[in-house]
């Protein structure tokens, strides 16, 4: 989701800022962020912050717990956040940051709009393994560890 997330930030003109371990970096900037912080360093917001003078507009959260706490350090007083993450429904903010967490659902409009993105170039489906159906184990446990870059997709037959 954050590849796709970045990705279309971009092609929307605004400025996606990526928080990833260090050998993501360069990936994050391939795919349209203009800068990369490493969330394993105790101070990365404020690296953030003295990149981004008053904190950013928007953050998107799909990790939670301590990473999202350190996040909203790095969000401008009025800014907006959302999450990903369970519970859905309207966050609790202070500095009059608005948020809210939700699942995203897809509808023929949106998904043709993605495909449209698609077939332009702007958005680039990231793929980072095709397993035999067989390998359902091995997927979910990739997918579970939360460093698979892009999506793994299962084949069915041949």
């Amino acid at each position: 989701m954050g590849s796709a997330a970045v990705q279309i930030a971009a092609a929307m003109g605004a400025r996606p800022i990526g928080v990833a371990s260090p050998p993501n970096h360069e990936y994050l900037r391939g795919l349209g962020a203009s800068e990369a912080f490493d969330y394993h360093a105790a101070d990365w917001a404020e690296q953030l912050l003295a990149v981004v003078l008053g904190g950013v507009d928007l953050l998107l959260d799909r990790v939670g717990g301590q990473t999202m706490d350190q996040a909203m350090g790095a969000v401008r007083d009025g800014g907006r956040a959302i999450s990903v993450i369970p519970p859905f429904g309207p966050l609790q903010l202070e500095r009059g940051i608005t948020g809210e967490s939700f699942a995203a659902h897809g509808g023929r409009q949106r998904l043709e709009a993605l495909s449209r993105m698609v077939d332009s170039g702007q958005l680039r489906p990231q793929v980072e393994a095709v397993l035999p159906l067989g390998h359902v184990r091995e997927a979910l446990g990739r997918v579970a560890s939360r460093h698979a870059r892009g999506k793994i997709v299962l084949q069915i037959g041949q």
